[in-house]
């Protein structure tokens, strides 16, 4: 079968956005249920997974990932700097391959018939992101850890020496629109939002127009009154995309960087690597001897169903990092994720 076909609903989207991106054949690798495509010397894959039937619905998770550099032997001397630097993620989270040594972007969302339409233009956004920041950040990431950028060529068309003009998405789409007010201010949606953490949140407070604050139930340590906290505004904006809407989860865990910077890529692994039903759209991350979970979704992807999903699955986020850290303290010595 052909992703082409687009005999699914998964399907359809990798479709979608071959067609939004308006990539060449020569470009392009297909494979079964996705393809990988050369927007520069930098290889993207976008596939769907087979879908699973789940709440009367058959859902399918799909993935975008590109790699950054090569840790040569030295991938966790860089974790730190990573890290530290994925505190200004958009929709990609930073992930470490063992096996091949080399850090890529990632991110996933999870499709049915009735959320098609919006997440398919979000995933396109987290798609064109994706590619824009590994053609502006990789070989200068590579330069400052003394690494090598992930670069590679098309088997049949050889090195790509003209960039796809997705290359310049960030300066051509997103950072101009982010020149003017979040488009998530002063909307409907801030009342859904609260009302969908209602039952999930210990507490909550807002101002219903740009900011939501709640606060998590952490049971990784019975014996603090510790709690994830969640914060949701529009006042911050991202250093480089300017306004949108900023979604961050910070948990209750102390430890030094090194460690924190750790457990963040565990947690992005372990966010990859499993069906959480959650969208996978934002970073773990370590800032300020904290693990964070930072999602910026910027101003040219706003959809009214946004605020209130992403809020509600952040919820189910801090209850899942809080069950990991559960399990690690009922097993000394296992990792994280």
């Amino acid at each position: 079968m052909s992703w082409e076909t687009r005999s699914d609903t998964g399907l359809a989207i990798i479709g979608q956005v071959n067609d939004a991106l308006k990539i060449a054949d020569k470009w392009r690798v297909d494979e079964p249920r996705g393809f990988m495509w050369w927007a520069s010397d930098f290889a993207q894959r976008i596939w769907a997974d087979p879908g699973i039937f789940h709440h009367t619905h058959s859902v399918y998770r799909l993935h975008a990932e590109i790699e950054l550099i090569r840790g040569r032997g030295h991938a966790a001397e860089h974790e730190v700097f990573l890290s530290h630097l994925m505190s200004r993620a958009t929709l990609s989270a930073l992930v470490h391959d063992p096996q091949g040594d080399t850090y890529k972007l990632h991110c996933s969302v999870y499709a049915c018939d009735d959320n098609a339409d919006w997440l398919g233009r979000l995933f396109l956004s987290a798609v064109g992101i994706q590619i824009s920041e590994a053609h502006c950040t990789a070989r200068k990431l590579s330069d400052d850890l003394k690494s090598a950028a992930a670069t590679t060529s098309h088997p049949n068309s050889g090195i790509r020496n003209e960039p796809d003009p997705m290359c310049t998405a960030l300066e051509r789409f997103f950072k101009p629109a982010g020149a003017n007010p979040s488009r998530w201010e002063d909307v409907p949606e801030w009342e859904e939002a609260d009302q969908n953490i209602k039952r999930l949140a210990q507490k909550r407070s807002g101002d219903g127009k740009s900011f939501l604050h709640a606060e998590f139930a952490w049971a990784g340590d019975p014996t603090h009154g510790d709690c994830a906290i969640l914060e949701v505004t529009t006042q911050r904006p991202h250093p480089e995309l300017g306004n949108g809407l900023h979604l961050c989860l910070i948990l209750p865990l102390r430890m030094d960087e090194e460690n924190a910077a750790h457990t963040a890529l565990e947690l992005n692994a372990a966010e990859r690597r499993e069906w959480k039903w959650i969208h996978d759209l934002g970073s773990w991350c370590c800032e300020n001897e904290q693990v964070e979970f930072n999602c910026f979704v910027p101003n040219t992807s706003y959809n009214k169903a946004i605020l209130p999903n992403l809020v509600h699955e952040m919820a189910i986020r801090a209850n899942w990092a809080s069950e990991l850290a559960q399990a690690e303290a009922r097993s000394s010595g296992a990792h994280l994720a």
